[in-house]
């Protein structure tokens, strides 16, 4: 079994990083309409929406309000929607939240990690 990481801010932020590099990618040349007949890329980007939500949750509240300009509250909300309004899912939210929030969303946490978070300047287990 492999020895598992500290869970730190740092982790979390890496974490947020890592799905929004995916869904990226996920996404590319893609448009909404091939994108809401693919349920395996929609339900793809519902998992990785879920984690970026889960892992904004995690990250400590002095964190959070050090760093306002990162939408916290709305990353849970995501994962809220998903999870437990899983039946409810608007397509079209979803798309608008890929296409419109995620990029800057991962600018915004790759400056992060760059500046503000030392322990994030350091390669992790997964890196080496």
């Amino acid at each position: 079994m492999s020895k598992r990481l500290p869970r730190t801010n740092a982790v979390y932020l890496r974490d947020i990083l890592d799905a929004t590099t995916k869904l990226k990618e996920l996404i590319q040349g893609m448009d909404y309409e091939s994108f809401q007949e693919d349920w395996r890329t929609y339900h793809t980007a519902f998992s990785l929406l879920e984690i970026i939500g889960e892992a904004s949750g995690r990250i400590t509240a002095e964190f959070q309000a050090q760093n306002p300009t990162i939408p916290w509250v709305n990353m849970k909300a995501m994962r809220k929607a998903l999870i437990h309004g899983y039946a409810n899912v608007e397509l079209d939210v979803v798309w608008n939240t890929l296409t419109h929030d995620i990029p800057p969303l991962h600018q915004q946490i790759t400056s992060l990690l760059r500046s503000a978070v030392p322990e994030a300047r350091q390669p992790d287990e997964r890196e080496r």
